[in-house]
C-alpha cells in the first residue's frame, strides 16, 4: 500500500464517523445489529443489542466461547475475497462480514448479525449442546431463545450481505479519491471530484437497486 494512502485510515475520525453512519444507516434501513470493529476485534460503534440466544450461548460457553475465533475467520474471508462473507456461526446463525480494506490491507471490520435462516429447530439445538459441551438443562431456553434473532430467507441474507459491502467499498474508495485531491493541480481536482460524484452516485444507486431487487423477490420473513 501507498504509504499517503495509509494516512486515510491512520486516526481518521471523519471516516471512522462516515464508516459509523453507513452502518447506522444499515442498521436502521434492516434492523439488523452491527458493529463496526478495528482489525484486532475491538468494537469501535455498534448499532442493535445482542440477542438473548446469544447472550445465553456464549455463557453456556463460559471461557471456549468459539464466536470471537468465527468472527475473524469470517473478516479474513472477507479480506480474501474483496467483498462481503456470509459467515455460519457456532450458534446455528450467520453473520455479515465486511472488512475494509485497500490493496488487501485491512483498516476495520464490519459485523452484522446475527440472523437466522430458518425456524428453531430441536437437531440443531442438540447439535449444538453436544459439539460444545454445553448442560442439557440449557436445552429448551436454547430452544426457547433461538427466535430472539432476525429470520430472513437464504436469497435474501445474500442480498442484505452485497447491500453492506457495496456501501462500504464504495464509501472506501470516494475517501481514497477525496485525499488524493489534496496535492492535485485545480484541473485535477475538477477531474478527481468529478469522479467522486460517481462513486457516490454509485453507492446511492446501488442501495435503490439492491433494496427494489429484495422487495421484487417478494416479502422479508419475520
Amino acid at each position: 500500500m501507498d504509504e499517503r494512502v495509509k494516512d486515510v485510515f491512520a486516526d481518521n475520525m471523519e471516516l471512522i464517523y462516515k464508516l459509523s453512519d453507513q452502518i447506522s444507516t444499515f442498521y436502521n434501513a434492516t434492523t439488523i445489529p452491527v458493529q463496526l470493529l478495528d482489525k484486532t476485534g475491538e468494537v469501535i460503534e455498534s448499532y442493535g443489542g445482542e440477542c438473548s440466544y446469544c447472550e445465553l450461548f456464549k455463557e453456556a460457553c463460559g471461557k471456549f466461547c468459539p464466536c470471537e475465533q468465527s468472527h475473524m475467520y469470517a473478516f479474513k474471508e472477507s479480506e480474501k475475497l474483496g467483498e462481503g462473507y456470509i459467515s455460519s456461526c457456532p450458534a446455528g446463525y450467520v453473520h455479515f462480514a465486511v472488512a475494509v480494506n485497500y490493496e488487501n490491507n485491512t483498516v476495520a471490520n464490519i459485523l452484522a448479525g446475527p440472523v437466522a435462516l430458518d425456524y428453531p429447530n430441536m437437531d440443531i439445538i442438540d447439535a449444538i449442546i453436544r459439539k460444545y459441551n454445553i448442560s442439557v438443562n440449557l436445552r429448551s431456553r436454547l430452544y426457547q431463545n433461538f427466535s430472539s434473532a432476525q429470520l430472513v430467507e437464504p436469497y435474501r441474507a445474500r442480498y442484505l450481505c452485497k447491500l453492506l459491502s457495496s456501501m462500504i467499498s464504495n464509501l472506501v474508495r470516494a475517501e481514497i479519491l477525496n485525499y488524493q485531491m489534496k496535492n492535485l493541480s485545480k484541473k485535477e481536482k475538477i477531474y478527481c471530484k468529478f469522479n467522486i460524484f460517481i462513486v457516490y452516485s454509485l453507492l446511492s444507486w446501488s442501495m435503490i437497486i439492491l433494496y427494489a431487487d429484495m422487495e421484487r423477490s417478494g416479502p422479508m420473513v419475520n
